[in-house]
């Protein structure tokens, strides 16, 4: 039952005072609501459904009436400077230089430049057999949600030429992405969270997934943590642990100071410590699954995941372990 509802409901019962009490508190919490007060706001024509901002205007995706560029210099009086009509729904826009880049539905990336704000022009445009839902820039790439196609990677090193350079399909409904360093987060609703290592742009590879809560229709990714919307449920925050090794089929064991693993066998540096204390393999709880010593460990009957690694010289606090990726 909403507020509205409940008041009126009790003024037909004859309690005015009630009623009027109701309002003002209805009005307070409008004005100020835990902490969020809204200082300004700016009508548009269409449905916005996407914004960035870039130093003292907002960009902002406004569906059937394309991409509008706003001034929030004053942010209690922001108003539009000046618009460019998308071909189709604009749903999503990400602002790198002095470039939008706008996922426009069935119309596919359009790349609009704003070096004049207020005579925006479309510069180029690459389509995709799916609705460019979501959008983010990283470098010489833009990174596409294409809603029944997958994962697109679309090179902007010439924002007027854009073009298709890799696709990671198999995972229908991509409607969100981000990205951090080598790496891509994208959802598709009922099928969740995905990781996709870009270090090869022109070939994405899946690198890890969790089935999430409910339907995952947004992603954010900040320091290591991924943010993502879950429908019914909420916020889910999740840590992608990293993708593992894929060894070489001819890769040889070198002399190395860092932990390796070359055939389902784990290699610590030798040590010239006289110290019997043997290393330590935990799984994530921080349990002890292994007892380790220098040199050659066979790994081969744990189940593949994320282990960290005490090392027999090493401080006892937690930050001093190293994490181990065992896959298959």
């Amino acid at each position: 039952m909403s507020l509205t509802r409940f008041t009126r409901f009790r003024a037909q019962r004859g309690l005015p005072l009630l009623f009027s009490l109701s309002l003002l508190m209805f009005s307070i919490a409008q004005a100020d609501s835990l902490n969020v007060r809204r200082i300004g706001g700016c009508d548009t024509p269409g449905d916005a459904s996407g914004v960035a901002v870039k130093g003292s205007r907002a960009y902002l995706a406004d569906k059937g009436s394309g991409l509008r560029i706003i001034s929030v210099a004053d942010p209690a009086h922001p108003f539009e400077v000046g618009y460019y009509d998308t071909p189709d729904y604009a749903i999503s826009v990400d602002v790198v230089g002095q470039y939008a880049y706008v996922a426009d539905y069935d119309s596919g990336l359009r790349v609009v430049s704003v070096t004049d704000p207020a005579h925006p022009v479309e510069v180029g445009h690459v389509d995709m057999p799916g609705s460019a839902r979501d959008v983010t820039v990283n470098g010489d790439y833009a990174y596409v949600a294409s809603y029944i196609d997958g994962l697109r990677v679309i090179s902007i090193a010439d924002p007027a030429h854009p073009t298709k350079v890799g696709f990671l399909g198999g995972t229908p409904l991509v409607c969100g992405v981000a990205v951090e360093g080598d790496y891509v987060y994208y959802v598709a609703g009922a099928s969740g969270l995905r990781v996709a290592s870009v270090t090869d742009p022109a070939n994405p590879t899946l690198v890890g997934s969790y089935n999430t809560r409910d339907q995952a229709y947004g992603v954010a990714v900040s320091d290591g943590y991924v943010y993502v919307a879950e429908s019914d449920s909420g916020l889910g925050i999740y840590q992608f642990y990293g993708g593992g090794v894929e060894e070489a089929p001819k890769c040889e064991v070198r002399a190395t100071n860092v932990p390796t693993i070359v055939r389902r066998m784990l290699y610590l540096k030798e040590s010239t410590s006289s110290s019997a204390s043997p290393s330590l393999l935990l799984d994530a709880s921080g349990r002890e699954v292994m007892k380790l010593h220098h040199g050659a460990n066979d790994v081969r009957a744990l189940a593949p995941g994320v282990y960290f690694l005490r090392e027999a010289q090493a401080p006892v606090p937690a930050q001093a372990a190293r994490k181990i990726i065992v896959s298959r």
